[in-house]
């Protein structure tokens, strides 16, 4: 049934975020101009400063510290720091992040004890060609086409040990998803053979068939050869498992019955050489751990005791938090302006029943990578 009431936001910039920030700068610009706010970009924060167990300011890159009554973590997620998402999340990293997502806040936390929650909740978006030198960003253009009430697949899906891991042609991208969580390292291979390509729709956007023909071992993660365990070896696969679910997949195509998941689309065999596989990695839009808060959005302690002077909002605290185990396009932004509201509402609060205003905000030009304060 479609919407009611238009709920998507579409920014006319990429990344969309500095939209997000020119809409609510007239704000924030009478606070700017009266001096009751000073906002200083550029400035990174790289320390948390404690006394007591409590957190009273900061210390930035250069070795100013900042003394404050209340610091407000709110830098972001960590879908652009491949060290913390290989140690978090256990899988390879290309993402659809902006740069700015360091994780600058999760380390800042974790270095004066802090705990994490939702850990084991990350869901990632359905397959992408791993990176091309170097760059983490995902190839949209030319994306795997997955999505099979569009293209009815003729490949098999393997893991890195050759199994199969799911019917390839069930027309839920979201069962697809959560069945990817479950295999070594999140990571799989398309795996088909000529008449595959010939016959298919294109397996990949943005290439015919000839394209991807051409592309084999000179865009990463796209192989070809004539035999099934030479294509293993190129691709990284198990041979042994390779061998064995092509000739599991080929006896259920000529029995017209899959026994292992139920796939009920078996145009051929893949058997006509030569054979290719196509190495796709989980797509991150957003990370689903982050610092553990209370109801008040206080930074707890891995033990659950809040830690005094600390607080953390928007996707820092995970997307777990305010989301579960699920995701769409946007769903971060409301819960971060909302919860930032909130938090924002109560410490102006508490400063003027207390006689004493919080006055300054440290923030990166990027918008994520550091604290306000």
């Amino acid at each position: 049934m479609p919407y009611r009431t238009p709920r998507t936001v579409h920014a006319t910039t990429v990344p969309g975020g500095p939209a997000i920030l020119d809409a609510l700068r007239r704000l924030l610009d009478p606070h700017l101009a009266a001096g009751r706010v000073r906002l200083l970009p550029g400035v990174r924060v790289t320390a948390l400063v404690t006394e007591h167990g409590r957190v009273t300011g900061v210390t930035a890159e250069d070795g100013t510290t900042w003394p404050a009554p209340v610091v407000v973590l709110a830098t972001g997620g960590f879908g652009y720091a491949p060290d913390l998402f290989a140690e978090l999340e256990g899988a390879p990293l290309t993402t659809s992040a902006a740069p700015t997502s360091t994780g600058d806040g999760l380390r800042l936390g974790r270095a004066a004890g802090e705990g994490l929650q939702g850990l084991g909740r990350y869901l990632p978006t359905l397959g992408g060609l791993p990176p091309a030198e170097g760059d983490l960003r995902v190839d949209w253009t030319h994306r795997p086409h997955l999505v099979a009430p569009e293209r009815p697949p003729w490949e098999i899906y393997v893991d890195r040990a050759g199994r199969r891991w799911v019917a390839e042609d069930d027309p839920s991208i979201d069962r697809k998803e959560r069945a990817l969580v479950g295999i070594d390292q999140m990571t799989f291979w398309m795996v088909f053979d000529a008449r595959a390509l010939r016959e298919s729709r294109p397996m990949v956007h943005g290439w015919s068939g000839e394209q991807l023909h051409a592309m084999c071992g000179r865009r990463r993660g796209v192989h070809r050869a004539g035999d099934v365990g030479t294509l293993a070896a190129r691709a990284g696969i198990d041979a042994a498992g390779l061998r064995e679910s092509v000739a599991r997949y080929n006896a259920f195509v000529a029995a017209g019955h899959d026994g292992d998941f139920g796939r009920s689309h078996l145009p051929a065999p893949v058997a006509e050489p030569p054979f290719y596989a196509v190495e796709n990695h989980p797509v991150t839009l957003i990370t689903f751990a982050g610092l553990d808060v209370d109801e008040q959005s206080r930074v707890r302690r891995a033990d659950g005791a809040v830690i005094p002077g600390l607080y953390a909002v928007g996707e820092v605290i995970g997307a777990a938090a305010v989301n579960g185990n699920a995701f769409c396009s946007g769903m971060c932004l409301t819960p971060a302006m909302a919860f930032g509201r909130l938090v924002g509402r109560a410490l102006a609060a508490s400063a003027h029943a207390g006689g004493r205003a919080v006055t300054d905000a440290a923030s990166s030009s990027g918008g994520t990578r550091n604290p306000s304060t």
